[in-house]
């Protein structure tokens, strides 16, 4: 049958989903109720029906009000929420459902006021007199009065997000409840209870399903939101609520069926009662424990292999990035290099003379290709590095030759910036087993920092020294400093202090990472001592080689 299909289809949805559903199903069921009950009234006072025959049972005006309310939350279940025309239809049915339950509640007062004859549904009339019969109960007038309030108050929320609907739905549910529960006992006739808390079993039905449907329209929200999620709190709340409910239920009728067929006395009964809810609540917490921790188990299991999977797509991505770095590097390098050799050509005036002003745009272009050049070289070391493809050639070389090239190859720079640089390594060093071209790379990398940094006018000084069974090299620059908060980003990947684009000096941020890797591919450390608006010391050491013997030492 195609309702049936329809109803798998919605039992398949989230809760949330199935949860509103349920309460449009509520409001509909007990518009029917008030609506059966107020036709039973009709045919009643037509004769068509004898007296002694209710249909449902319930007091005219309960019916009355079962029709409002339901149909309220049958709006509000519906397209209500985003229709104000609508929206207000069902908060004045609310409204009007409360205003019933005050008016009953305050039935002396009324009759003063009112006179007789004043409510007459669907042409059933009554006198007041007659009405205080058939009216329902105070205890049903107050639980009316708070559903009322609560469907009006349906999409109210505090800021600290509680609903007071829920509450009131919770509050309104407690009596017709209880009634329910000793009905089924049976033990008095809740129809003869005194005025406070007299209701009648259909009466309370209606009242606890309105309730209910109160608390199922929102489970976005609040106190259901809580149930209705898909948090551990939301599935323990689902395994223990239907256990807590029914189990007090089952062990309560238990109890009057022992003592009813005198197996045992009261005393007896109620001590079983409590044991038996002990031993069961036990037994409760502890399967949900148990499924908790499967739960638990599994979440972290699934967070594990979500972790690793992207562990393993951040190093694909890291491969093909240095792939392309790697690509590009070559591919940049054949176009730079015929720039550098057409403009030397153009200098060298091998293809005919030029003039001054022409020579010193050559200059210039030589300079941008050489900074590009050098780029390109820090990006192709980089990617060889990163993929594991770097390789050194040691041989013995002294790094005092080495530092006297470099400040060679930088005397352009040093003198652009007017810079007095002090080579400060006086006695010979000995040997050290390394690669003379790397080497070099880190002392022009380390170097052409301290250039870069250091203010016009500035200082810097070259020292180096035996330690051990190492030489430690020291560059000291009269520069701005470091801050300790960015000492330890130095020698990142593409890492600058200054990271704006409005920074005063260039670079792509590789020359520390690369002396870094270079120095510890040869057994060596790097590191810096820095003090802001003193300047900055960057040291590395290098393994001196086996067979050197360290009976002297210069001093830095």
């Amino acid at each position: 049958m195609p309702w049936v299909g329809r109803v798998v289809k919605v039992a398949e949805k989230p809760l949330p989903v199935l949860f509103r559903w349920l309460s449009a199903v509520i409001g509909i069921v007990v518009v029917l109720v008030g609506g059966l009950e107020l036709l039973s009234c009709l045919l009643r006072s037509s004769g068509m029906i004898p007296e002694r025959i209710p249909l449902i049972g319930m007091p005219p005006v309960m019916g009355f009000c079962s029709l409002l309310a339901g149909s309220s939350l049958c709006l509000q279940n519906s397209q209500a929420p985003r229709q104000p025309l609508l929206r207000l239809l069902a908060r004045g049915l609310a409204l009007l459902v409360s205003a019933i339950g005050l008016l009953v509640l305050s039935k002396y007062v009324l009759a003063g006021i009112l006179g007789p004859g004043w409510f007459a549904p669907m042409g059933y009339a009554v006198e007041f007199d007659g009405f205080l019969q058939l009216q329902p109960a105070r205890s049903t007038a107050l639980v009316l009065t708070l559903i009322g309030l609560g469907l009006f108050c349906l999409d109210q929320e505090s800021p600290q997000g509680l609903r007071p609907a829920e509450y009131l739905a919770l509050a309104a549910a407690l009596l017709p409840f209880v009634v329910i529960v000793a009905s089924a006992y049976s033990v008095v006739n809740i129809m003869v209870e005194p005025p406070l808390t007299a209701m009648a079993v259909d009466t309370a039905m209606v009242l606890v399903m309105l309730a209910a449907g109160i608390l199922l329209a929102r489970p976005d929200h609040g106190l259901m939101s809580v149930i209705a999620g898909d948090s551990p709190g939301g599935s323990v709340s689902r395994r223990l609520l239907p256990a807590f409910v029914a189990i007090p239920l089952v062990l309560g009728w238990l109890r009057l069926l022992g003592e009813n067929m005198g197996l045992y006395n009261a005393n007896f009964g109620l001590a079983f009662m409590v044991a038996a809810m002990a031993i069961l609540a036990g037994s409760l917490s502890w399967v949900n424990a148990i499924a908790i921790n499967r739960t638990e188990a599994e979440r972290r299991r699934s967070e594990s292999l979500e972790q690793q999977q992207q562990l393993e797509s951040l190093r694909q991505a890291d491969i093909l990035k240095d792939q392309f770095l790697s690509i590009l590097s070559h591919e940049l390098r054949t176009p730079i290099n015929a720039i550098s050799g057409f403009a030397n050509i153009l200098k060298g005036e091998v293809a005919g003379p030029i003039n001054e002003r022409q020579q010193r745009y050559l200059r210039k272009i030589l300079r941008a290709a050489d900074t590009l050049l050098s780029l390109v070289n820090d990006l192709l070391d980089m990617s060889q590095i990163q993929a594991g493809r770097f390789s050194i050639a040691p041989r013995l070389m002294r790094l005092e030759d080495a530092v006297r090239e470099t400040l060679a190859n930088l005397t352009f720079q040093i003198e652009k910036k007017r810079h007095a640089v002090e080579n400060a390594i006086k006695a010979p060093l000995p040997e050290i087993e390394a690669d003379p071209k790397r080497v070099g790379q880190i002392l022009n990398n380390l170097l052409g920092n301290a250039i870069k940094f250091t203010p016009d006018g500035g200082t810097i000084r070259i020292g180096a020294a035996v330690e051990a069974d190492r030489l430690r090299c020291e560059i000291t620059d009269s520069g701005p400093g470091i801050a300790d908060k960015d000492v330890a980003k130095l020698f990142g990947r593409f890492m600058q202090i200054d990271m704006t684009s409005s920074r005063k000096e260039g670079g792509a941020g590789l020359g520390l990472s690369i002396s870094k890797a270079l120095i510890e591919a040869h057994g060596g450390t790097i590191g810096v001592n820095s003090i802001v608006g003193k300047g900055s010391t960057f040291w590395f050491t290098l393994p001196l080689r086996k067979a050197a013997k360290l009976d002297f030492a210069a001093k830095m």
